[in-house]
């Protein structure tokens, strides 16, 4: 049965597509072969009313040799054929990819011992919300279904993070995405103390939900160095200086004369 629905559902999309096609070139052909082609035409849409797969593949077989034969696509149809194929298949591949799932290769072992270099991950883009295509935006995003502990993956857009430019496709230009374990949410606090890490969140309620995150072998981290902004120098100096970490500043530097 699935074999059937599948043979007629391919002898339809035959009927179709040589039927546009005719529509086209039926001014330059001849009576001949516009009543061949008609023909065809109508025994493949009979088959395929009554159901009948098997005589409905052949007639279809058949009817596709017939238009290689009487009705050749010119070079310039088949070159606006492929350009409109790999545009197609490209707008496909960017929506699929930024908004429903995406295929990723670990490079790193930021995440040992759950993630460890070289496994292959797909993952699904739709568990929090719908994505913007190409944009680091939402077109709806629920922050209640982010839980504590998820492993969630995200690109490095308005972070302190060196070297985060990339390319989608070699022609979309975008952020790297980064593979983590969501450790806290917004209003939470953590420190670290006694090589174990502990939280409180917003209500000042302790995090229970912490615990794992002791065994793992690394503690991740963006980068220690930091970040500096300076102005430009007057009179020779840089001033005020200004030292930021993850993206917030934490110590100002500044020279004032007597």
């Amino acid at each position: 049965m699935l074999r059937k629905f599948f043979s007629l559902r391919k002898s339809k999309r035959t009927l179709w597509r040589v039927f546009r096609l005719y529509q086209n070139k039926a001014s330059s052909l001849d009576d001949y072969t516009k009543s061949s082609i008609q023909t065809y035409l109508e025994n493949l849409r009979n088959s395929i009313l009554k159901k009948h797969d098997h005589n409905a593949q052949n007639i279809a077989q058949e009817l596709e040799a017939a238009c290689h034969q009487w009705m050749p696509r010119s070079s310039f149809e088949k070159m606006r054929h492929f350009l409109f194929s790999t545009a197609f298949a490209l707008l496909v591949a960017v929506l699929v990819r930024t908004m429903w799932f995406e295929l990723y290769t670990i490079p790193t072992g930021s995440m040992r011992p759950t993630l460890k270099e070289q496994d292959f991950l797909v993952v699904s883009k739709t568990n929090y919300g719908i994505n913007i295509p190409l944009q680091p935006k939402h077109f709806y995003f629920d922050p209640d279904l982010v839980q504590r502990g998820s492993i969630v993956v995200f690109n490095g857009a308005n972070m302190d993070i060196e070297d985060v430019d990339t390319t989608y496709f070699y022609l979309f230009p975008g952020k790297k995405q980064f593979v983590k374990r969501l450790i806290a949410k917004p209003g939470d606090t953590v420190y670290f103390y006694g090589g174990q890490i502990y939280g409180i969140n917003a209500q000042g309620e302790l995090l229970q939900d912490l615990k794992y995150v002791n065994q793992v072998e690394h503690i991740p981290f963006i980068r220690f160095e930091g970040k500096v902004d300076a102005p430009h120098p007057q009179n020779g100096f840089f001033t005020p200086v200004v030292f930021h970490q993850m993206t917030s500043p934490f110590g100002k530097l500044s020279l004032h004369g007597n």
